[in-house]
């Protein structure tokens, strides 16, 4: 496993780009439903699970993968609970592409893909919710589905254990690479 491990990334090429739902994914709970209040994030259990999980999708954006928010919610909901929730380690600023809306998921992470620049089989998706897992496995196959449970400790053993975003070195490129996209992106709606 080791070996094979260490020498996946000189035979198939990183995954460049994470994008993955927010309720039950980054905190618990519906944040249209149960409100900022509401929602499960913190140091209690299981608060501290999706803590982890944001610790953890933080550094993948230290490594230069690209977050992008794909979900079904108000936008003013979801921006309300990065602004309001003490514990969230993740920031509004951390996704370079932001999907809220209630339009179909895949169509969504089409239209990502079409922002960045990027072909669709650089797309890993995260998604507590089996429909929409199968959607997106439905329509835009090239997609790598990293997990589908609605439980944030299988979330976080999967993106544990992942070599989808395996490289053998971190370059200056992939360090730099939430930088580049935030700048093309803000120079393009200018």
């Amino acid at each position: 496993f080791f070996l094979a491990r260490n020498l996946r990334p000189l035979v198939v090429p990183r995954r460049k780009v994470l994008a993955l739902d927010l309720d039950n994914t980054i905190w618990g709970g519906i944040i249209g439903e149960d409100g900022v209040d509401g929602v499960v994030l913190g140091h209690d259990f299981p608060g501290n699970i999706y803590l982890r999980i944001q610790r953890e999708l933080l550094e993948l954006r230290h490594q230069g993968v690209l977050l992008v928010i794909i979900s079904k919610n108000n936008e003013a909901d979801a921006r309300q609970a990065f602004e309001c929730l003490p514990d969230m380690i993740l920031k509004w600023e951390d996704f370079v592409v932001r999907k809220i809306d209630w339009n179909h998921k895949y169509e969504n992470l089409r239209a990502a893909a079409r922002e960045l620049g990027l072909g669709l089989d650089s797309f890993v998706f995260i998604d507590d919710s089996h429909y929409e897992c199968e959607q997106m496995r439905q329509f835009l196959p090239e997609v790598l589905i990293l997990s589908e449970s609605s439980d944030a400790l299988q979330l976080l053993r999967a993106i544990w254990e992942t070599d989808a975003f395996d490289s053998l070195a971190l370059s200056d490129e992939d360090r730099r690479r939430h930088q580049d996209y935030t700048v093309r992106e803000a120079r393009s709606v200018q």
